[in-house]
Parts: C-alpha cells; sequence; structure tokens
C-alpha cells in the first residue's frame, strides 16, 4: 500500500526562512550568468516576474448547492489558495480569494506553478444544508499554469467535497535519530467518517502507481494512460482488513491503526511510538508478529512480493499514494504489466474507490516535476513536503467538526502535517 514516501529519517532538522519580499526582477544566484561577457565579477541575470490573478469556480454540477450556501456567481469567496513553483528558486506563495472568489498572488518568477485552492463550510453554512447535501465538508481544487509576465490567470474549478465513508486520517513517519534506516515504527490511521456503523471486513488499502517523477523511459507521458485512468486506479500492493463481513465494525467518528509492525518501538529508539495496541498490523515474511494484533490479509502473489524484500510488509520513506477501495474479486480485475513483469497490476474500478491521498517530497531545488499520482477527479493535486524539514510527524487529514474530517479529493487542501495523535483526530 504504501507509498507513503514522505522523507528519509536522517536524524536532523531542517528550518527554512522566507526571504525578504522580492522586487519586480532579481538576481540570478544559480550561478549562471546569461548578459554576455560578465566585466563585473558578478551573476547579473535578470529573472522575469509576474502577477499571477487566480479566480477561483464552484463546478456546475454544484451550482444550486452554492446558491443555498450564499456564494455568488459560482465563485469561491475566502478559500485558501497556495502556490507553489515546480521547478523551486521561490518559497510557496499564498492567498485567500475576495467575495468574486479571487486573488493576486504577486512577484512570481516565471515557470510553471502548481496552484491548490479550497476551504472547509463554516458552522453557519453547514447549517444551511438540505438533506441531500448533508455530507458535504467543503470545496476544493487544484490546477496548473505556466506563469509569465505580463498578466497571467488561471482559473480554478472547486467541486464540493463530501465526506465520504472510510478515509486515510493519518500516515505517520517516525524519526530515526540513531539514521539506521529502521522503517518499522510507521503506521497508518483509518476514520469512519459516515454517519453510521461501517464494517471493516475485505476492505482494501492499498498502493497507487509508484512512477511519478517525470524522469526516464517511464515519464509522465509514458504513464499517464495508468496513472490517470478515470476508470480507477492500477495497483500491484494491496491488502485487506480480515474478517467475514461483520467481524470488525467501526463506529461513527472512530479511528483504527494499521501498524506496519505492532510492537513497542522505544525499545529500538525512544523517539519512536509503543504501537503494540494499534488495531491491525501488516505482516510479512521476516517480521514480528504480535498475536494480539489482527493481521491484515496478504493476497498473493501481490503481497508479499519482490518489492517487499524485507519482508515487513509495506513502509515508505518519500512517497505517498494510498486508497481504500470496497471489498473486490481481485481475479476479475483488468490487469496490465506496465514496466514492471512481476507481478501484474490490477485496476480497481471507480466505484469500489472510497479515498484518496498523495503526497511528495519536494526539494526546494527541484529537477524534474511531479506527475499527477492518479487522475485528477481521485486526487487533484497531492500534499508536499518540502525537503525532508518534517521528518518523524504525520500527514494528517483537517477536521472540519470534532469527529468529521475534511474531504475535497485534493491532498494538498486536505492534509497538513504536525507530531502524531494515534487514535483520534485532531
Amino acid at each position: 500500500m504504501l507509498a507513503l514516501l514522505l522523507v528519509q529519517a536522517c536524524g536532523r532538522e531542517v528550518v527554512f526562512v522566507d526571504p525578504p519580499p522580492p522586487s519586480s526582477s532579481d538576481i540570478d544566484t544559480t550561478g549562471t550568468d546569461t548578459t554576455g561577457t560578465d566585466t563585473t565579477g558578478t551573476d547579473t541575470t535578470v529573472v522575469q516576474r509576474a502577477d499571477l490573478r487566480v479566480t477561483v469556480t464552484i463546478a456546475a454540477v454544484d451550482t444550486a448547492l452554492a446558491t443555498r450556501l450564499g456564494l455568488a456567481n459560482g465563485r469561491l469567496s475566502n478559500a485558501q489558495v497556495t502556490a507553489r513553483r515546480v521547478a523551486g528558486q521561490q518559497g510557496p506563495q499564498t492567498g485567500t480569494t475576495d467575495s468574486l472568489g479571487q486573488v493576486t498572488l504577486p512577484q512570481l518568477i516565471e515557470g510553471v506553478w502548481a496552484i491548490a485552492a479550497g476551504r472547509s463550510l463554516t458552522e453557519a453554512e453547514r447549517a444551511l444544508l438540505d438533506s441531500a447535501n448533508a455530507d458535504v465538508t467543503g470545496f476544493g481544487g487544484a490546477g496548473q499554469l505556466n506563469v509569465a509576465a505580463p498578466a497571467p490567470a488561471l482559473t480554478i474549478e472547486a467541486p464540493a467535497g463530501r465526506r465520504g465513508d472510510l478515509v486515510i486520517s493519518e500516515a505517520h513517519v517516525p524519526v530515526d535519530n540513531q539514521n539506521t534506516g529502521y522503517r518499522w515504527a510507521q503506521y497508518v490511521e483509518v476514520h469512519n467518517n459516515a454517519f453510521g456503523t461501517i464494517y471493516l471486513d475485505g476492505t482494501v488499502i492499498g498502493q497507487t502507481i509508484a512512477f511519478v517523477r517525470d524522469v526516464g523511459t517511464f515519464d509522465c507521458a509514458a504513464s499517464a494512460p495508468w496513472r490517470e485512468d478515470p476508470a480507477g486506479i492500477w495497483s500491484r500492493q494491496f491488502w485487506a482488513f480480515p474478517g467475514t463481513g461483520s467481524t470488525f465494525p467501526l463506529p461513527p467518528g472512530a479511528s483504527v491503526i494499521v501498524a506496519t509492525d505492532a510492537i513497542d518501538h522505544r525499545l529500538i529508539d525512544s523517539g519512536f511510538l509503543d504501537l503494540s495496541d494499534a488495531n491491525f498490523e501488516f505482516i510479512g515474511t521476516n517480521d514480528v508478529d504480535n498475536p494480539a494484533v489482527p493481521n491484515m490479509l496478504n493476497i498473493p502473489p501481490f503481497t508479499p512480493n519482490a518489492g517487499d524484500p524485507v519482508g515487513h510488509g509495506p513502509t515508505w520513506v518519500i512517497q505517498v499514494g494510498l486508497f481504500l477501495s470496497q471489498p473486490v474479486n481481485v481475479d476479475s480485475l483488468p490487469r496490465d504489466n506496465l514496466p514492471v513483469q512481476n507481478p501484474l497490476y490490477v485496476r480497481f474500478p471507480r466505484e469500489k474507490i472510497l479515498d484518496v491521498v498523495t503526497s511528495e517530497r519536494i526539494p526546494a531545488q527541484q529537477s524534474s516535476p511531479i506527475c499527477n499520482f492518479v487522475h485528477p477527479s481521485f486526487d487533484a493535486r497531492f500534499a508536499e513536503l518540502i525537503d525532508g524539514s518534517l521528518l518523524g510527524y504525520s500527514l494528517f487529514r483537517f477536521p472540519v467538526l470534532d469527529d468529521v474530517l475534511q474531504r475535497t479529493k485534493t491532498s494538498a487542501t486536505d492534509f497538513g502535517h504536525g507530531p502524531p495523535t494515534p487514535g483520534r483526530v485532531r
């Protein structure tokens, strides 16, 4: 499952300081002088900047809902907008849309920018929801633009996000203070975001396609037919909750912890967590099995397989690509090998997908763009980690009520980073 590739633990903390506000042009510090003959001994390359106007609209299918909520002209006011330059060289820029659903992000360095927008409903707005839309938690969307002077503009469509049923509420990567490469103190938290009890039995946790860097022979263009398949999500590593149909009930607002290894990891490093009371654990071919904790079901030949050479089940370091699916008959799913011959990938159908979360480490000076993890209708934009500065923290879903979590199908707006809180929402 887990591609939770957050960041490799390295036993250090990285702190980033925002630069002072930029002027209309800057001196390039990349070491390349484009002025022809350098007679000053100083790099004098001019970096062009532009003001980006972002307009956030509400999806046409949600027009009636927007009117009921008092959102005028199909525009999303008070939305949080975050832009990040794909090639680095400038920190993230943020703003809030006005009553017309617009915001200007000033002085962006020219180049390709990824922009995410979203907001959760206020308590007053939730009180206006009718029965058909009682499960709406907010609006979210994302887009990408090659920003260039003089007046770049981007419109982002933000459909209504619904609370759904089961959601991935947290994924934890521990701090390895001793720099040992120990990965087994990780966990995934699954939360019941619905109104009634859900039985976990047979529900699948899976890993999306790992080929999300635009490099090599299987770059974004080559992998797009599988990564961005609107018919479903392709995977070759997935696990199922045990049970016969009604063995493991999960009440509304409750969560379960699925640990890589359900043991007390503090014996390895005091910075790790005690996961011996986890609700479930993954089981590999060469790890400790806690007999008091139910094992997730492997599904041969997909799990365990050659992708788990250490034998502990799923672990993650830099990249997160996880989904939840209703129970399926794996033998009935379409298959393809992509660039991997064994095992074949299978496609989980759209109608079975319950939730998706994606996250990727973004170096400050990024050399290669990141592809979409899945079709945008499943997740519009991945959440970002910057240069491993949040080692040991969890990727967690924002709450909108005490036991209800935000779900706009845009990980970039639904998730943040903070200390682990296994078994409870924030």
